[in-house]
């Protein structure tokens, strides 16, 4: 594989990892606005697109190993998918969901450190209005 090729493909699977470092930079310099929009960024590289394993329970019970891209799909296995989407919708399942989140600590940690900046944005543009 040529550099550009891997090259491209690093940048298309790894796209959202420094989107967080960047949030908290911006939310200290005080570009509200900014911070939102990367913090929106890492959340969807990291429910859509960032490298994970697939976790889907497979008949033995254990979880599959294969390739998936993002926290909330599977891998090309229809029954995997179709496993994914019950976790999601159905209540009983959503177990399956968090489980899957706890697997993969590293995307799931900046996931929910971005999803947390929502608020402390808005809070502390709020204390910097009023003060």
């Amino acid at each position: 594989m040529s550099v550009e090729r891997q090259l491209a493909r690093l940048t298309k699977e790894y796209w959202g990892w420094p989107l967080f470092p960047l949030a908290l930079s911006l939310l200290s310099q005080g570009a509200y606005k900014s911070t939102i929009a990367a913090a929106a960024g890492n959340v969807v590289h990291a429910l859509w697109q960032v490298p994970t394993s697939c976790g889907a329970r497979t008949r033995d019970g254990m979880p599959c190993s294969r390739n998936a891209k993002g926290l909330l799909r599977a891998c090309g296995i229809a029954q995997h998918q179709q496993q994914r989407v019950q976790a999601l919708v159905h209540a009983r399942n959503w177990q399956v969901v968090r489980e899957r989140l706890l697997q993969n600590w590293l995307p799931a940690g900046m996931l929910a450190g971005s999803v947390l900046l929502f608020p402390i944005t808005g809070l502390v543009a709020l204390v910097r209005l009023v003060a």
